[in-house]
């Protein structure tokens, strides 16, 4: 069994000591690279203060960096190894992108209900327009019992 420390670039200091082989070890260093030293700057506003964050949402985990400017990079989740991860480089800036329900709700404007139609006044019942009413035919008629 081996022992390995590793410094990543950003300053993370990580120990493993259930190393066997040669090929696990340079497996293990690849993980960390791909993982910790994905991104080391934003990049939307080139900010190094970058943090990790885990959101939970029902019973799933959502792994990404967090920019101070909102700007979040996404690791996806492999699902035939389990306890994987890998950077999602999706879209211009490298895989850096504002929350667009964010961006939705920033965009979104208040419109305001159309104006009620006033109600007009009274108008006197001299000026009323009755309308004809449709001529319904007469009822048969029948004698009365006397």
């Amino acid at each position: 069994m081996m022992e390995a420390q590793y410094k990543t670039k950003t300053g993370i200091f990580i120990k493993r000591t259930d190393v066997e082989t040669p090929k696990d070890l340079f497996k293990w260093f690849a993980g960390i690279q791909e993982i910790f030293e994905a991104e080391s700057e934003c990049g939307c506003c080139k900010s190094q203060d970058i943090k990790f964050r885990v959101r939970t949402i029902d019973e799933y985990d959502f792994y990404e960096l967090h920019c101070q400017c909102g700007a979040r990079f996404q690791f996806g989740q492999n699902k035939g190894t389990a306890g994987t991860l890998f950077p999602k480089r999706d879209g211009p800036n490298g895989g850096w992108a504002y929350y667009e329900g964010a961006a939705q709700a920033a965009e979104t404007k208040v419109v305001a209900p159309p104006p009620v139609k006033a109600i007009p006044a009274a108008v006197p019942a001299t000026q009323v327009r009755r309308q004809p009413t449709p001529a319904t035919p007469a009822a048969p008629r029948t004698a009365r019992p006397q």
